[in-house]
């Protein structure tokens, strides 16, 4: 585990949120905590199904950095409360399942691999990373579940008596909270980050330890040729199905809930994967590149307009950039999404005696169908509710296709080469 991207990762969560906005994403801080636990989780179980729990973390949190900028506009307290609630039980789960599994998995290899100073202190540094993240959550949720004890802060001011002082209270006492939670949750956060940084100055000196999962890793990934590929392929596969669920834009006032940018990185860091048993032409390198930029420039686009467009509904459409982005949007993606059918096909015929040509090509016709009514959705030209309807099942179609080929040329690349 490379402990001092985990640290620095950890360092993204120790953050405030205004009004469910993460202000320091959470995304970037949990993507590189999985990045650090990359190794480690080939050479324990505990360690990889905590690698996995970082990513759905991240997904998590990238849904919530978007569906917040829906949230704040809103006049009704009671549906930022709701947003709050759920993102507050989802991450409260998905937080102890991973630090849950971090943590036994850390113990498990250092109990097998005589790791003694290892696991000096190890309960307590258990005890405070756990508690970190119910106090992070609490903090995030605090300020707004405030709203749940004013059950009429959204009722007509004519309705209410003393309307105007329940309002200014409310107020008042949010900032009060939200201050409060702030000190408590960097303090907290920070005296967590420093109990963190000393168990991982313990790990890095207990030598008979460090040198045996070296030992280990090299082993068993090193020099083991047949288990770089099974990685390979599982990290790719993984990454092209998750960025997959990125692939279509869904759009809800004017922001999209299934933002390209995430479909474009995880494709990106699926090639990546595979660059050591199936590698990239120059040509299609660049492409990935391309591809990657082609997918954050008009979301990028699309938000600031969002934010400056008044009525955005009515003026974006009319911009003649508007509708070169939608393109540009839907060929970067249908790029990136060809590299990976390009790419698994290779798979395919290099490691396995599938021949999958026919379905690849059908799914690449199928995402450049759904690719090319994306660019009307981009634009914010409205689709009629029984074709949008086809739309998702065509959609759900091209996942569940791509998901079951995928599942069935990574059994046979992890049985051949077990």
């Amino acid at each position: 585990m490379k402990t001092g991207l985990f640290l620095f990762g950890f360092l993204f969560l120790i953050n405030p949120e205004l009004v469910t906005l993460d202000l320091f994403p959470d995304l970037i801080g949990f993507l590189l905590i999985a990045r650090a636990l990359e190794k480690g989780s080939h050479l324990e179980e505990r360690l990889s199904l905590a690698r996995r729990w970082a990513f759905l973390l991240a997904i998590s949190s990238s849904a919530k950095l978007f569906a917040t900028l829906m949230v704040i506009p809103s006049r009704f307290e009671s549906t930022r409360l709701t947003a709050s609630f759920v993102f507050f039980v989802l991450d409260l789960w998905l937080s102890y399942m991973f630090a849950d599994n971090l943590l036994k998995g850390i113990q498990y290899l250092a109990t097998r691999r005589g790791g003694e100073g290892t696991l000096k202190g190890f309960e307590v540094v258990r005890g405070f990373l756990i508690s970190f993240f119910i106090v992070k959550h609490t903090c995030h949720f605090l300020p707004q579940g405030l709203a749940a004890l004013y059950p009429h802060i959204d009722s007509d001011a004519d309705h209410v008596e003393n309307y105007s002082e329940m309002v200014s209270n409310f107020q008042f006492t949010r900032s009060i909270l939200f201050i409060a939670c702030v000190v408590v949750l960097l303090v907290f956060g920070i005296y967590t980050l420093r109990v963190l940084s000393a168990y991982a100055r313990r790990l890095k000196g207990d030598a008979v330890f460090c040198e045996n999962v070296r030992a280990d890793y090299e082993e068993k990934v090193g020099k083991n040729q047949n288990m770089r590929i099974r990685i390979a392929v599982r990290n790719a596969f993984f990454r092209f199905f998750v960025g997959s669920i990125f692939l279509f834009d869904f759009y809800s006032e004017g922001l999209s809930l299934l933002p390209q940018p995430v479909f474009g990185l995880f494709v990106f860091w699926g090639l990546s994967a595979l660059k050591e048993i199936c590698p990239l032409r120059p040509a299609e390198r660049v492409l990935r590149h391309v591809g990657l930029w082609g997918t954050v420039i008009p979301f990028v686009y699309r938000v600031v307009c969002l934010f400056v467009m008044d009525p955005f509904e009515t003026v974006f459409p009319l911009f003649f950039l508007t509708s070169v982005m939608a393109v540009l949007s839907q060929l970067a993606s249908l790029v990136l999404f060809l590299l990976a059918m390009l790419s698994t096909y290779r798979v395919a015929k290099e490691f396995t005696v599938q021949n999958v040509r026919l379905k690849l090509i059908l799914l690449s016709v199928a995402a450049t169908v759904l690719l090319g009514e994306g660019v009307f959705a981009y634009i914010g030209i409205l689709t009629p509710t029984l074709l949008a309807i086809a739309v998702w099942i065509f959609y759900a179609l091209i996942l569940y296709v791509y998901k079951d080929t995928a599942d069935d040329l990574r059994a046979e690349v992890e049985y051949k080469y077990m």
